[in-house]
């Protein structure tokens, strides 16, 4: 249970191997979840919109909730922890700042390499070697949830979002898979017959979970093919989908959904 004198809990990272993040009206509190759940640290720096934490770094990207002028929802910026050796709390340290005209629905770090940062109809995928240049943009469909899932793998590494609605990049439902290591579209296919709200990629990338905004049905996907592997019926009725998440050794995965329920699937593999 989560206690602080903080007003409230505005946003929950994705627990990334052994932390998870949480973004509050103060700033943002990283918790240590192995061997036992405990404080990590927890930084003051303002109203947190989108937290999101770096696999296996002290590198958390933050995005503003738009209580404070510094902290807006079309600015980001990326903090590194910045303890002394005697492990006492000191101020983050402001690695970089990204300004955009619109706001930031989501943001994706992949290792100390690549950073996708979510717009609603775009997605921009940085080279954080180099600082600010940009690889990139990839046109989506109308996103501001800003679905998108990102392996945690080097290789392969793919990057899967709502296909744009065109004649040209997709219909209603369908998926783009973009490979991150030769930077090229991979494969597009049709995932559900109404709009995408949530995706997840195993953790050998071998693996797409996609839902859709019926939400009854979760659907397995072979990865970069798109080969349809499986279907799991959630509910008979409707419901909203907030999030996917495999186990790491890929034989189950987790889905949220706004009924209040979680279910838990195992994850079948029917390869040709």
């Amino acid at each position: 249970q989560y206690e602080s004198r903080h007003s409230r809990v505005c946003c929950l990272a994705a627990v990334l191997c052994r932390c998870i993040g949480l973004g509050t009206r103060a700033g943002y509190h990283v918790f240590a979840v192995q061997p036992t759940t405990r404080s990590s640290y927890a930084w003051d720096v303002g109203a947190t919109g989108l937290c999101e934490m770096m696999l296996n770094s002290p590198v958390v990207a933050v995005v503003g909730h738009g209580d404070q002028v510094d902290l807006s929802p079309r600015k980001l910026c990326l903090f590194q922890s910045n303890k002394t050796e005697q492990h006492q709390e000191q101020q983050p340290l402001l690695l970089l700042e990204f300004n955009f005209r619109t706001v930031v629905c989501a943001v994706r770090l992949f290792n100390r390499d690549k950073m996708v940062v979510v717009l609603e109809t775009q997605l921009l995928v940085y080279d954080l070697r180099r600082k600010r240049q940009l690889l990139v943009t990839l046109d989506t469909a109308l996103n501001p949830k800003g679905v998108c899932a990102l392996s945690t793998g080097d290789r392969p590494c793919f990057l899967v979002y709502p296909a744009g609605v065109d004649p040209t990049s997709g219909a209603v439902g369908d998926v783009t898979v973009f490979d991150l290591v030769t930077m090229t579209s991979a494969n597009i296919g049709n995932a559900h017959t109404s709009a995408i709200t949530a995706l997840a990629i195993s953790a050998d990338s071998s693996l797409l979970a996609t839902a859709s905004e019926r939400g009854t049905l979760i659907r397995l996907f072979k990865l970069p093919e798109l080969t349809r592997v499986a279907s799991y019926r959630r509910g008979a009725h409707a419901a909203k989908i907030h999030s996917i998440s495999f186990s790491p050794d890929n034989t189950h995965f987790a889905m949220s959904s706004g009924t209040g329920t979680v279910h838990i699937f195992k994850a079948i593999k029917r390869f040709s």
